[in-house]
């Protein structure tokens, strides 16, 4: 774009910011991702222009890179000098899993697959992790299934959060 074309919308940046942190829009164009040097990931409604619920927290450094699956359902997020990534389901507004580990310097980027099954992230460490994203078609029954019986409330509210508790397993 060229001089004398202003841009459509502002949206508010992190504080301290750090530059290029736009995770892009979801699939479906209803949210913005963005990252910043204060250690979250912000979801942004598009339509009202405003957050999309409190930030998403977890990052012990700031997060350099994220980025929607290809379904929308989940965002990535690179924590930099943190030396993780972790992954949030954006209908809940909550971490799926733990981090991802293994790097031993800054993880700079993030990326799905085009199936969304896998998630590259480059690091200083002058490498690229392939991590295999397991998403069984139905998460409760793939927890009844390990556990080998039904899931107690404390389990659910541990490996289900922000889920009323539910006896899924038959």
């Amino acid at each position: 774009m060229g001089r004398g074309h202003p841009p459509t919308d502002r949206y508010p940046t992190h504080r301290p910011h750090l530059p290029g942190q736009l995770g892009g829009v979801q699939p479906g164009g209803r949210l913005l991702a963005s990252a910043g040097g204060d250690r979250t990931v912000r979801l942004w409604d598009l339509a009202t222009r405003q957050p999309a619920g409190p930030p998403l927290t977890g990052h012990q450094g700031a997060v350099h890179s994220v980025v929607f699956s290809p379904d929308g359902t989940l965002l990535a997020g690179a924590g930099g000098t943190d030396l993780t990534v972790r992954l949030w389901n954006v209908a809940r507004r909550q971490p799926v899993g733990g981090e991802l580990t293994g790097h031993s310097d800054a993880v700079w980027s993030v990326a799905f697959s085009p199936d969304g099954k896998m998630l590259a992230t480059p690091s200083s460490d002058a490498t690229i992790r392939l991590w295999r994203l397991n998403r069984p078609a139905n998460p409760a029954a793939a927890l009844c299934d390990i556990a080998g019986r039904p899931l107690t409330p404390a389990e659910w509210d541990r490996y289900v959060p922000g889920e009323e508790f539910q006896q899924v397993c038959g």
